[in-house]
């Protein structure tokens, strides 16, 4: 059995940088770090942007004991074998492009490419395992999550589909896979906020970076910008409308979890016709 943890991280105003991030490993792997990460913090729940900026349970202690503590977490991480893929979104190019999106969005988004991601690296493992999928808790994302993560296997084309576990699982922050997961979330926010305030690169990401074994997308505004140019040729191409979802909508009410389902019915009806025609010849 392989296991992806993964959590999410926003900058300290909520309005620049959204990320997700995940690490994947088997059972061995996962247990050495947790007895390291358990030795280390001496079982204290870590939260890492608490831990860096002195807040919540990490106030009281010195900041250089803090900052120690996190860069010797990073290590253990680093040497853990493990590999970490996420996704970091640009919120203001966002905006600008799809003035529409729903607060939802970013994380919907960076939790699909972050789970994708990680699913195909798992099936080039040999062998294949079965994959568990397991998030931080997040009440307010958690049901349409598990809807992006039905919409994603769907697809009869995704080969890593019948690996990944039939549903998504969430777990609190006691886990101490969430808490590594949340670093690595952190150091990619941190990335992509500091390429746009043209800072240096953390030590402390490239300190995972440099084992080869960690990487993420990084959405910038010229992505979305790309995105809105190329928009009617995604909707043909996905079979996707404005005015088809108006008439699927019928009584219901447009939110983010019937968008999703929207999409899932468009997938249905893409197969059927392709299973048709695929019979036929």
């Amino acid at each position: 059995m392989l296991t992806v943890f993964g959590d999410e991280s926003v900058d300290s105003t909520n309005q620049k940088v959204f990320a997700t991030a995940a690490l994947l490993g088997d059972e061995d792997q996962w247990n050495v770090l947790r007895d390291k990460w358990k030795d280390r913090t001496n079982g204290k729940v870590f939260h890492a942007s608490d831990c860096e900026c002195d807040q919540g349970d990490f106030k009281d202690i010195p900041h250089e004991e803090n900052l120690r503590l996190y860069k010797e977490l990073t290590i253990i991480l680093a040497n853990s074998g493990l590999l970490g893929f996420g996704a970091a979104i640009d919120l203001a190019g966002l905006r600008k492009y799809f003035p529409d999106s729903r607060e939802e969005n970013p994380y919907l988004s960076c939790f699909l490419r972050t789970v994708k991601h990680l699913g195909e690296r798992a099936q080039q493992c040999v062998p294949s395992y079965p994959v568990e999928i397991i998030f931080d808790q997040h009440p307010t994302n958690e049901y349409n999550a598990g809807l992006i993560y039905q919409y994603l296997k769907l697809n009869k084309d995704w080969d890593p589909r019948a690996l990944l576990a039939e549903k998504v699982s969430f777990a609190s922050r006691k886990e101490i896979g969430i808490q590594a997961a949340d670093l690595w979330a952190r150091e990619i926010m941190k990335q992509l906020e500091g390429h746009l305030e043209k800072r240096d690169r953390r030590r402390s990401l490239l300190a995972l970076e440099n084992t080869h074994r960690f990487g993420a997308d990084i959405l910038l505004e010229g992505f979305y910008r790309g995105m809105r140019q190329n928009y009617p040729q995604l909707q043909k191409e996905l079979d996707v409308h404005p005015e088809g979802y108006l008439q699927w909508l019928d009584k219901r009410q447009d939110n983010e979890s019937n968008r999703i389902l929207y999409l899932m019915f468009t997938e249905k009806v893409y197969r059927a016709k392709k299973d048709g025609m695929e019979s036929l010849s």
